[in-house]
């Protein structure tokens, strides 16, 4: 017989039960780190300009590993906001690290029919298109890579973590002025060059801040219900009514999260949501596309349940994201990665759609 049970889960009650020690954090991250470099063939990793990867990168180095490390590049002047190379050399340089850096596809709409036969399913972040070619790249050199997946969902370091703090002082301005601010929030235009701030600003002002959980579920989400409806067929409609609508699967996770420390309330959620059926889910995908093995220190169960023990506070401290992971890497990397704005790994979607993939939109 088989039998399908799981074998670990986060406790929700251990939030906020121990104190934070970078110094404990450094430790088990550089001990995840030595595990995941055990293998009979050759290991690299990715290296963005970020403190996620490059700390992944120096606690090799300091375990006697220099690794060959791979970086992103694009060579176009309208998708340089997305470009961290320059960064990236500047790491590998510092840190000892063999450097390879792969241009990004110039056609994106040639590699869409091989993402969605490697998916199998519907799915709808773009960053696959990154991923898919750089494991491409990667494995014609290595054929396992260390990834920095994990440590934004657990420490923090998202955007929206910044939101969730700020909307819980906006709730406290009048009704009439949040109505205000939310009718010229509707006007505000989608940027098509890569800068977020708009968008966020938008997104925030028309979110019910009244309520953290509505907000976070409203700004992940890409089609609230009356957009879904409208977008699909009838008869799809009806056949998905068969089954729990999305929002159902985070609100399951809300209903057991911790309800006194917001950062680690969304980290529980994140951590079980978006980490496993997003970010994991495409690293997986497009890896194994080309036969080659990611593997995530940052998702090592101990340390996973010592960072998520920490208080939120340890965390997001005075706006400032992963801060105690900041604070462990500190005279560990060079300087930059600790202060620098974060990038995020994503494609230059509203450059490509105005321009490569525009053909296929029409």
């Amino acid at each position: 017989t088989v039998e399908v049970r799981r074998y670990w889960e986060l406790d929700p009650d251990s939030s906020g039960t121990a104190e934070g020690d970078p110094e404990r954090i450094w430790e088990l991250l550089a001990e995840s780190v030595e595990l995941r470099l055990v293998a009979d063939v050759p290991v690299g990793a990715f290296l963005s300009g970020g403190i996620d990867s490059s700390s992944i990168v120096a606690a090799a180095a300091e375990r006697g590993s220099h690794l060959d490390t791979f970086t992103v590049t694009f060579s176009r002047p309208e998708e340089r906001l997305y470009d961290e190379a320059d960064d990236a050399r500047s790491l590998a340089a510092t840190l000892g690290s063999r450097h390879h850096e792969l241009p990004a596809a110039a056609d994106a709409a040639e590699l869409l029919p091989s993402i969605v036969r490697h998916f199998g399913e519907p799915f709808g972040n773009p960053t696959a298109l990154l991923v898919y070619e750089l494991s491409r790249l990667t494995r014609e050199h290595v054929k396992v890579a260390l990834a920095g997946d994990g440590a934004d969902e657990l420490f923090a370091g998202y955007p929206r973590y910044r939101g969730l703090a700020a909307a819980s002082w906006y709730r406290r301005v009048p009704r009439p002025v949040r109505a205000l601010a939310a009718a010229g929030a509707r006007a505000l235009p989608e940027s098509t060059s890569g800068r977020h701030a708009l968008r966020r600003a938008r997104e925030f002002a028309l979110a019910p801040v009244d309520d953290l959980d509505a907000s976070y579920v409203d700004w992940i989400t890409y089609f609230d219900p009356g957009e879904r409806q409208s977008l699909l067929r009838p008869e799809v409609s009806e056949r998905l009514r068969e089954s729990p609508a999305p929002e159902q699967f985070l609100h399951g996770l809300l209903d057991r999260a911790p309800r006194d420390d917001f950062v680690n309330r969304f980290s529980f959620v994140e951590l079980q949501s978006f980490l496993p059926c997003n970010v994991l889910e495409y690293g997986d995908r497009m890896s194994m596309a080309h036969g080659l093995e990611v593997r995530a220190p940052y998702t090592d169960h101990r340390l996973v349940e010592y960072g998520f023990s920490l208080p939120g506070s340890d965390k997001l401290k005075r706006g400032r994201t992963k801060s105690i992971l900041r604070d462990a890497a500190t005279g560990r990397i060079p300087p930059r990665p600790l202060t620098k704005p974060k990038i995020g790994f994503n494609p230059p979607m509203g450059v490509w759609l105005r321009g490569a993939l525009s053909p296929l939109v029409d």
